[in-house]
């Protein structure tokens, strides 16, 4: 069985993991939203953040860029939950939808968002049409 796969049968280990994961994306929104990174952002009209979790990265995007529409890519066991959160409401260019990364197409969007510890050559070799790859590694 799959940490995934685990985290799905299992959702107080799944609620511990996005919340730890939430915590992380936090920290590091602060600093991607700041004016020393608004460069990133010019010309981007989309964004899909790629395994975006609860959503937490691309909110805080969504609400500093509001012209940048953004889509959280994540498992379909986690959208519900992450859509119907409070932080989001009153945010129409945000987003989610659930799918596999290893087992689907990632979403079009002009940059992509893909916080890894180790990049895993299959999604790697989908981002080829992208013009962005913003890449934070944890």
């Amino acid at each position: 069985m799959s940490f995934w796969d685990a985290m799905a049968r299992e959702p107080s280990l799944m609620q511990t993991f996005y919340g730890a994961m939430s915590g992380d994306s936090k920290l590091v929104a602060r600093v991607l939203v700041s004016d020393c990174c608004k460069e990133l952002f010019r010309g981007v009209g989309s964004l899909v953040d790629v395994g975006g979790g609860t959503g937490t990265m691309a909110a805080a995007i969504a609400r500093a860029y509001p012209d940048i529409n953004c889509t959280v890519f994540e498992l379909p066991q986690v959208v519900p939950d992450s859509q119907d959160q409070e932080a989001f409401i009153g945010l129409p260019n945000l987003q989610f939808l659930g799918g596999n990364m290893f087992q689907e197409n990632i979403p079009h969007g002009d940059a992509l968002l893909l916080k890894v510890r180790k990049f895993h050559p299959l999604v790697i070799s989908k981002f080829n049409h992208l013009r962005y790859v913003l890449i934070s590694s944890t």
